[in-house]
């Protein structure tokens, strides 16, 4: 008999952009959603948004019929008097039908502390801890909510995306077993591939950032080392772009070189892999990370890869990437250099790229947490 797991798309139903986080519960959903090993219901925790339809645009009608919908659950993850009556009210309304599954999977959100006494596994996956560690790059709010979801943590499993992000959390819950904190590598689309030819030509040569807005990114730092790199060794054919929502203030910050950088702002899959595709370089400079995913996907596209080296990135990038300080315009400068005028480094980092991306898979990544569990689970 198929194992029964219930995973949380609560975080895809609600999400107004379709990156970063979105994009990894959709795409381990999708295989889950294949695996033989399970049997796979999909699980909504608040009266927000529409599962429904969310299910069906993924391309997983199927699991509409599966749909299991707790809309007070959101509420037991909280404090105060609210959080202790809806703690008995779904005690009371649900605490038999969990007992139907196995496992309650949640790839971000906190698992709700009702499924903790339903006597089911529960597993959740920990995609960093910056704002406890690098609490700089975050407002006070999230940073005493999410400080709160860490040490609300109680799961059976708790699956890390780096060795990096693992560390942190052991590092932060010295309670937690060692042993049940797992690391599992993200993968990347396999929508993302190579260009057969310079299709961007209306860019010309450019170099390629691509992120969200975030004082962590270190957008400012590229721009420096681009003004640096142009102005050095006077170019006048190569541009920077940077795709995504960067911080306002980056653009006060192009004096004299205005005219040769790009805001692209959110764009589609289809135009991101062609900038990919096309780029001299794909330059990733944040100041840390849990993972780390657009360098694989930058290196899947095909493109040269310059990267910091902190926390997660050398686990992702490899022998595969160059890496920088994030500090150091002029250290970022000569690297952009180097690719610039050397054809053959290129090319060589291109192939490292692609050998490097074979390691990653999302089929890998979901089969490995299903694994761990079910393994755990048959003892």
């Amino acid at each position: 008999m198929a194992y029964k797991l219930l995973y949380d798309i609560t975080l895809q139903t609600l999400a107004v952009h379709k990156a970063g986080l979105y994009r990894v519960a959709d795409r381990l959903l999708h295989c889950f959603s294949t695996n033989k090993d399970i049997e796979l219901y999909p699980f909504i925790g608040t009266a927000k948004g529409n599962p429904e339809a969310y299910l069906k645009e993924t391309g997983l009608p199927e699991l509409v019929s599966r749909l299991v919908s707790v809309p007070e659950a959101k509420y037991t993850a909280k404090t105060g008097i609210k959080s202790v009556y809806f703690k008995l009210l779904c005690n009371i309304k649900y605490r038999k039908s969990f007992q139907n599954f196995e496992c309650f999977f949640s790839p971000f959100l906190p698992v709700p502390t009702i499924f903790h006494r339903s006597g089911i596994t529960t597993a959740i996956m920990v995609h960093d801890l910056i704002p406890i560690f690098r609490p700089e790059f975050s407002n006070p709010r999230f940073i005493r909510e999410y400080t709160g979801w860490m040490k609300g943590i109680r799961e059976d499993f708790v699956f890390c995306n780096s060795n990096s992000t693992r560390n942190d959390f052991l590092k932060f819950r010295k309670d937690y077993a060692p042993e049940k904190v797992i690391t599992t590598f993200l993968g990347v689309d396999d929508t993302f591939v190579p260009q057969a030819s310079n299709a961007d030509k209306k860019a010309g040569k450019y170099i390629l950032g691509c992120s969200a807005a975030s004082k962590r990114k270190n957008f400012s730092h590229l721009v420096d080392a681009f003004r640096m790199f142009i102005r050095k060794e006077h170019l006048d054919d190569v541009d920077l772009i940077i795709v995504g929502s960067p911080a306002e203030n980056i653009k006060y910050e192009l004096s004299g070189i205005e005219n040769r950088v790009r805001f692209t702002g959110h764009i589609g899959d289809s135009e991101l892999i062609n900038l990919y595709g096309n780029a001299l370089a794909f330059v990733y400079p944040s100041l840390y990370e849990g993972f780390g995913l657009p360098v694989l996907e930058a290196m899947k596209c095909g493109a040269p890869v310059i990267c910091g080296n902190n926390s997660s990135l050398p686990e992702v990038g490899g022998e595969a990437a160059l890496y920088i300080s994030g500090s150091d315009a002029a250290e970022t400068a000569a690297k952009l250099s180097l690719i610039y005028h050397n054809s053959d480094i290129r090319q060589e980092m291109q192939q490292k790229g692609f050998a490097r991306v074979q390691n990653f898979s999302w089929k890998k990544c979901s089969n490995e947490i299903i694994r761990e569990i079910i393994n755990e689970d048959s003892h």
